[in-house]
Formats: structure tokens, sequence, C-alpha cells
């Protein structure tokens, strides 16, 4: 399919299992968030043809990438957005499955610096985005190299991250790809398997800013539990007030796709069938 781009992207990952969960975050950014730019999947497997026919019905582009070394989750595959691939278009806007837009798409772009990575701040700081438990000798020594060379301060959050495709020019692909293979591979600190934020943390340390209060990362209503992951299981509704927030990254214990999240739920499934 022939595609002519235009000037800002919004781009996502997922595997095939979970396309049904890409199309409700699109139709929010089509409907809610009034998105004239283009869409991009990228997708390291074949793509079912009937659910290709649904992403082109919305001029999504995919972008089928080289699986990485030791095949990991696909939340490592956000490395390939500093790809060559992404030069076509000037801002892009990667987003998670679980983000819904709730207000019309505004990135202030002409206040924006192209030399830095815009996204949301996490929860944890820097170093508790490594393993903290049952380490070995080298791993310790690896991590206290680690915090000798960055320090303990604030960390980014992967679930929005808005940059200028200039910036692949400095080869951040080449370097998110040495890291993982370093701290992923070799050493094994980082928190999570799914944690490639770990990566990001070191490759963008002090090349990041806030996307800004318009854009939260997790649901309110998780401060009102105090975190208590089991009151998820039984349903319930967030009633705290999100009505000037763009992009809202629900958390993955939150996911709208959730039918215990009775708020979201419904106004994810509104956008099932665009």
């Amino acid at each position: 399919m022939v595609h002519s781009t235009t000037g800002n992207l919004i781009v996502s990952v997922a595997t095939p299992g979970y396309l049904e969960y890409y199309l409700p975050m699109i139709g929010s950014a089509i409907v809610k968030g009034e998105w004239k730019g283009d869409f991009c999947l990228i997708v390291n497997e074949d793509i079912e043809s009937d659910l290709l026919r649904k992403l082109e019905k919305h001029n999504v582009y995919v972008f089928k990438v080289e699986k990485l070394p030791e095949n990991p989750t696909i939340h490592w595959y956000k490395m390939y957005l500093m790809d060559e691939y992404f030069k076509k278009w000037e801002w892009i806007l990667y987003c998670d499955l679980d983000v819904l837009f709730l207000n019309r798409i505004e990135l202030d772009l002409s206040n924006k610096d192209k030399k830095t990575l815009y996204t949301k701040t996490d929860d944890l700081p820097f170093m508790e985005h490594f393993l903290e438990e049952t380490l070995s000798e080298e791993q310790t020594i690896e991590k206290k190299r680690v915090l000798e060379q960055y320090g303990n301060g604030k960390a980014l959050q992967t679930c929005f991250l808005l940059y200028h495709s200039s910036i692949i020019d400095e080869k951040f692909f080449e370097k998110l790809k040495s890291a993982y293979k370093h701290y992923y591979l070799k050493h094994s600190i980082c928190r999570q398997p799914y944690w490639d934020q770990t990566i990001y943390n070191i490759v963008f340390y002090n090349r990041w800013k806030d996307l800004g209060d318009r854009w939260i990362h997790g649901l309110k209503y998780m401060h009102d539990i105090n975190w208590d992951w089991k009151k998820l299981d039984i349903p319930y509704i967030d009633n705290n007030d999100y009505d000037n927030v763009i992009g809202l990254h629900t958390f993955h214990f939150c996911a709208p796709w959730k039918e215990t999240n009775i708020r979201f739920n419904r106004i994810w499934r509104q956008y099932m069938n665009i």
C-alpha cells in the first residue's frame, strides 16, 4: 500500500494478539484527539490479512522489524523508534496501547526543543529501574557503576515519547541496542523482563523533559487505593477529574480493556469498531 506522509506521526508497538487493543487507541486519537497526522505500528511478526485490512482503512503504516537478539518482549522494540525509517516524518509521538486520548492533541511544538526527548516522569527514581534483589557479585558491581555514573535522580517513563526525527541522526538506535545487549543480555540487571525504560533512562540521561500536566501516567485511582493491586480485581469506578487531560496512560494494571475498570472500559469500547 502506498501512503503519502504528513508532517507528524503517532506510533505504537504490538504483537498480533494485541492489535485489537491498538485500534481503540488510534480511534480515540481520531475522535477525541482530532489527530490529522499519520499512524504507524511497529511489529516483529506477520500480521493476519483481515487485521491488516482494518489498519489500511485508517492508512496505518506497518513497520515490520527484525527480531532482537534473544527475542525479548515487544516492549524492547521501542528502540526501533530511532530507526531511520522514521526520518520521513517531522515529529513522532509514541504511545503505549493502554493510552486513551480525552481531548484535542496539542503538542505545543513551537516551544519544543528538537534535541530533547519529551516523556513523563516515572514514579520510581533512576536506580529503581534496575534489578533490586538476588544480585550476583558481578551484577552488584555493575549496578554500583551505574549509580556512580548516573546517580539516583528522576527517571523517565516510556508510555509517551515525543521527539523530532532529527535526533535519529545521533545514532540513538545503535546506542539503545548496545545498552540492551549490555544491561539486559550480558548483566541482566533490568528491573523486569519487559523493562525497556532501563535502557531509555541510560541512553537519554539528561536529554529528556516532562511532557506536562495534561499528559497523565497512571490512573489517579491508584493513589486513592494506595497502590493496592488486589482492589483492581473487582469492578471499580475512577471518579477523579480528567477534564483537561490530553493523553491518559491508564497503566497496564488498569488497562482500559479490563472490564473491572468500568469508567474507561466503557470509553474504550466506543472505539472498537471505528
